[in-house]
């Protein structure tokens, strides 16, 4: 039966690096798995970050560091870190950069997604024990965790805020429905909204007051919380890890009180479900 049990092991392992590396995309200073080496071949944050995970599983904790130094390598000195970056001049490429001209930054998406790579770059560390790769890439993280609590926290809540549907990483949440508007009920209207509204940002310039002034998608969503408040976690472990015992009790007591606005201000006691919070 053990026999039988590791067979199988090793060979759903087997599997799975082989469909990781027929996702693979690498050039000369990128390297990254496609959720689709057809329909969608770029780069998605929470993706590569959740495949760096996976790698680092499978023993394989060079493509998980060389994932995630390809994804940070995408983020603004302000410390946005793009939900989709393209790296290959494919059709698919070409096409999208089309559409998606509006973009403030050619190549490379205005919006985020759920910063799992925290978790990921903490697996790596515990995977390789390599303190000279955490040194490096930890500033890049507490940049972007910075930027999440300057630029998508709105009035006094813990809680941060998407913008886009797009940004839960869910894209089609039915949750959301209601506040798409009357152009998502059309036939293929959720796409439509969904490029309207990002587009209505970018002609303001994802100014943070001028979402909130003009009631734009502002909702705090459980899930993004939730990893938010993980990542939290990580950070705080990763900083006590090089030294830094300050940061570390910074992070951790912030991620405990993003933990408790989660419990405070998503669930219903009635229903005991957890519930996303429209800010508007």
């Amino acid at each position: 039966m053990k026999r039988d049990l590791l067979v199988e092991h090793n060979g759903l392992q087997d599997k799975a690096k082989h469909l990781l590396d027929a996702n693979a995309k690498s050039g000369d200073i990128y390297y990254y798995i496609a959720p689709s080496g057809g329909k969608y071949p770029h780069q998605w944050s929470w993706d590569s970050s959740f495949h760096a995970i996976v790698n680092c599983r499978l023993g394989r904790i060079d493509l998980a560091k060389a994932e995630i130094t390809t994804l940070l390598s995408a983020m603004t000195s302000e410390g946005h870190l793009p939900h989709i970056i393209f790296h290959e001049n494919s059709s698919a490429t070409r096409v999208d950069k089309i559409l998606r001209s509006y973009w403030p930054q050619r190549g490379r998406s205005p919006l985020i997604q759920p910063p799992v790579f925290a978790i990921a770059v903490k697996e790596i560390w515990q995977s390789s024990e390599d303190i000279h790769f955490l040194k490096e890439i930890l500033p890049l993280v507490e940049r972007h965790f910075e930027w999440l609590a300057m630029y998508r926290r709105f009035s006094d809540s813990k809680l941060v805020s998407i913008i886009s549907p797009w940004e839960s990483g869910i894209d089609h949440k039915p949750a959301f429905d209601s506040q798409m508007g009357w152009l998502a009920k059309l036939p293929l209207g959720l796409y439509l909204a969904l490029y309207s509204s990002e587009m209505r940002l970018a002609r303001i310039k994802f100014d943070k007051n001028k979402i909130q002034k003009k009631s734009f998608f502002n909702v705090r969503e459980v899930l993004f919380n939730t990893i938010y408040a993980l990542g939290l976690e990580a950070l705080g472990a990763m900083c006590y890890a090089v030294g830094d015992q300050s940061k570390a009790e910074h992070y951790r007591e912030y991620g405990v009180d993003v933990e408790n606005a989660i419990l405070n201000e998503c669930y219903d006691p009635v229903s005991g479900l957890y519930f996303d919070i429209d800010v508007r």
